[in-house]
């Protein structure tokens, strides 16, 4: 029975993964449409304004000015191919929601998580209820959907591309705890203190975060 848990929890977290593939596309898009927008800026700034920062002489303006547009074109790019993952994807996405009641309270959290793009607490303060109780109703979809062959064979099929997925993930993670130690390493009061003794150790300012789309 242990087995069988194991094998329906790792089936539910590929089918959550597989769901929020059209959310994740549509954020990387944004993320390409803002620097291909900030890159723009900068170059149209004028000479001496802010943000306008000169390009080398070295290898002449019109060098220069080239590679900026070939970083623009290899943007633009990138942004009709995720438009293009993003409208596969969300085909997917409704194929999969599809087989959910159609006027269910599942089939709404999963729609306005997955479709829209919504935080947990969004959700909740919608419909009204609270997120414990829409992640219990998502749960339970989940377990459903588990339950169409077509849907279990989705995840068969995707199982191997979640778990490649889930090792970047986790290669990315440990680079930052790595960096963030050598980083803690090099403000170390020790180190800060050894060469002035009598200067004033300053705290650290927390840094800005924030999660987004």
């Amino acid at each position: 029975m242990q087995e069988i848990n194991e094998e329906l929890e790792n089936d539910r977290s590929v089918l959550e993964w597989m769901l929020g593939q059209y959310v994740r596309a549509k954020r990387r898009k944004k993320q390409l449409e803002v620097r291909l927008l900030e890159i723009n800026a900068e170059r149209d700034s004028p000479i001496g304004g802010q943000g306008y920062d000169p390009l080398p002489r070295s290898g002449g303006n019109s060098e220069g000015a080239a590679g900026i547009l070939m970083k623009l074109a290899d943007i633009e790019d990138r942004i009709y191919e995720q438009k293009a993952k993003a409208d596969k994807s969300m085909v997917s996405v409704a194929t999969i929601l599809n087989f959910l009641p159609e006027e269910s309270m599942e089939r709404e959290i999963c729609e306005l998580r997955h479709i829209d793009g919504h935080e947990w607490g969004e959700i909740a303060e919608g419909i009204p209820m609270s997120k414990s109780q829409c992640h219990r109703i998502h749960k339970a979809a989940m377990y459903e959907l588990l339950e169409f062959n077509y849907v279990k064979e989705l995840v068969t099929e995707n199982r191997e591309s979640y778990e490649y997925y889930i090792e970047k993930k986790e290669e990315a993670r440990y680079r930052r705890e790595n960096q963030a130690r050598k980083n803690a390493g090099k403000f170390s009061p020790e180190k800060s203190t050894r060469k002035n003794p009598e200067k004033k150790i300053q705290p650290l300012r927390p840094g800005k975060s924030g999660r987004k789309f």
